[in-house]
């Protein structure tokens, strides 16, 4: 949905009441993007900051609500995930090839890489049941 499959990895999120998350202005919300990595020694403020700064970039592009997350009690404490919603897969290819075709996101994510571990992206559509 954002990101090229690089070195990085993403997830989007989004916070609020389930209710509330299926609603993404074009219906309601069937399929579910998590993209997780795990932040590189050292690196979490700027891990962080990039974070926030991608989701509000793909947000101004595509008009899809990212939320930017991090595991409390269990796992790696050193990840990110980022969690967005769209309508359907017709949708998520969609709002894909926006932001991959985006030059200033492309250098987003290319300024991002020595902040998370190689190898550690991670990502999953679910449906909504």
């Amino acid at each position: 949905m954002f990101l090229p499959f690089t070195r990085l990895s993403f997830v989007v999120g989004f916070t609020g009441p389930p209710d509330e998350a299926r609603e993404t202005g074009q219906g309601t919300a069937m399929i579910t993007f998590i993209r997780t990595s795990s932040i590189a020694p050292g690196k979490v403020v700027e891990a962080l900051t990039f974070a926030h700064q991608v989701a509000a970039l793909v947000e101004k592009i595509t008009g899809v609500k990212i939320g930017v997350t991090m595991p409390i009690g269990s796992g790696n404490p050193f990840r990110i995930a980022w969690v967005a919603m769209e309508a359907d897969l017709g949708a998520f290819e969609a709002t894909t090839a926006k932001v991959t075709s985006n030059s200033e996101y492309m250098k987003l994510v290319e300024s991002s890489a020595s902040y998370f571990l190689p190898g550690s992206a991670h990502d999953e559509l679910w449906r909504s049941a």
